[in-house]
């Protein structure tokens, strides 16, 4: 049975709301790719590419983990104070 839905603005495109219960019935998700496409006969025609789904929560890393390989100049990364130079005004000495 046909479902009717409305072309609407979205932003600066048209989108199509698709009713859940063609969701549920073609196995589309939120985060599918669906390819649209006008056939020969002039009809819209819609297929849908499950997106890849993940069965577990991602790795959980610390922030010493993301940065242990980071290097400049091929050094190791040393975090250091940048040298502004000596005072001139009335800037607060530490």
């Amino acid at each position: 049975m046909p479902t009717v839905s409305a072309l609407k603005k979205w932003g600066n495109s048209q989108g199509v709301v698709i009713n859940r219960k063609i969701c549920e019935q073609s196995g589309i998700q939120i985060g599918d790719s669906i390819d649209i496409y006008v056939n020969n006969r002039n009809e819209i025609v819609i297929s849908a590419k499950a997106a890849k789904r993940y069965s577990r929560s991602p790795r959980k890393i610390t922030i010493d983990q993301l940065f242990e390989s980071y290097e400049v100049d091929g050094s190791g990364y040393q975090p250091n104070e940048p040298d502004w130079g000596e005072p001139v005004g009335a800037e607060i000495g530490w």
